[in-house]
């Protein structure tokens, strides 16, 4: 009787969940408070400590230990863990990009300019890629929006538009810009 009351006492206690972190915002967002609104100022879930946050790296230095930063001694050792494996992963994965950038310099005998304009050229796209997903996101703007022949067409003259070019601001939509777009598309109506 005492076996089977000690076992099904250990069968209630819930596993403990896997914790994995893609990027250090992700650390900073799941386990750090802004402590003032507008500031840079944090607090950590686990110790309380406030420190200055100038970039989420500092939030992983406090939870594995780094320098220039005290190291927290309350975060639980799944988190801990999770948080070294995240910051591994990153590490390898710059290694790996430098020995594919060597690769391929060696290959196609680059000049240093041309791999600065390869790379920077890739990292700006995956930039504004991300830049757009995470405005569908927030925006709870349906994907399929991005199959649209409209889509395209706006794609197309935001490229064409001059550098600089930054697009209106709120009253503009609502007033000067719906009454053009109804104009526009009375116009497509009578054609067809």
């Amino acid at each position: 009787p005492s076996l089977s009351l000690s076992l099904s006492s250990i069968m209630d206690i819930p596993k403990a969940k896997k914790v994995k972190y893609a990027k250090p915002k992700d650390v900073q967002t799941s386990h750090f408070k802004l402590v003032a609104v507008g500031g840079n100022r944090y607090s950590c879930e686990f110790c309380s400590r406030e420190f200055s946050m100038t970039s989420a790296t500092r939030a992983v230095s406090h939870l594995i230990g780094g320098k220039d930063i005290a190291t927290c001694t309350a975060v639980p050792s799944a988190v801990q863990l999770a948080v070294r494996s995240m910051a591994s992963d990153g590490k390898e994965a710059n290694a790996q990009a430098a020995a594919l950038h060597a690769q391929h310099k060696k290959a196609t005998g680059a000049t240093k300019q041309a791999n600065i304009d390869l790379y920077y050229g890739k990292s700006a796209d995956a930039s504004a890629d991300l830049a757009v997903a995470m405005f569908l996101y927030e925006c709870g703007i349906a994907f399929n929006v991005t199959r649209s022949e409209a889509w395209r067409e706006m794609w197309q003259k935001v490229q064409a538009a001059p550098a600089g070019w930054m697009p209106p601001q709120y009253n503009k939509y609502r007033g000067e810009l719906i009454d053009k777009a109804e104009e526009a598309m009375r116009e497509q109506l009578v054609c067809r």
